[in-house]
């Protein structure tokens, strides 16, 4: 994920909403597209539109699918803190290598973070992931 500072710099730049994507569509600065979900992207290119999107805009890329997130609520604050602290816990205990476990807060996203992402991390070798 970019720094704060580099979407600052970034923020600037007004993304166009487009439906389709054109091979042929120029991309200069003032003329980026956004990201949407289901949108098939190269990791540089969904850095490029990430770093051009508004401030609160959280979006991922899986295996150069774009998920994009839905607002955030106070729902899913509180428990996203309190996962958090739990995580923070465990990090301390197993602090190197790759991730050993991985979380998710899900409200709007369970079915894609319980059937995509699942497979996704299995692949790829993570033995816990809570959701």
């Amino acid at each position: 994920m970019p720094h704060r500072a580099e979407r600052d710099v970034a923020a600037r730049y007004t993304p166009r909403y487009q439906a389709t994507e054109s091979p042929a569509m120029t991309t200069s600065a003032t003329d980026i597209l956004v990201l949407e979900s289901g949108a098939h992207l190269t990791r540089a290119e969904f850095y490029r539109r990430y770093c051009a999107s508004p401030r609160k805009f959280e979006a991922e890329s899986v295996e150069r699918v774009v998920y994009v997130a839905s607002p955030v609520s106070r729902r899913h604050g509180l428990s996203h803190a309190v996962a958090m602290a739990w995580l923070s816990l465990y990090w301390e205990r197993h602090p190197e290598g790759a991730p050993q476990l991985v979380g998710e807060i899900a409200a709007s996203s369970a079915s894609y973070n319980l059937h995509e992402k699942l497979r996704v991390y299995r692949r790829n070798g993570v033995p816990e992931y809570v959701v």
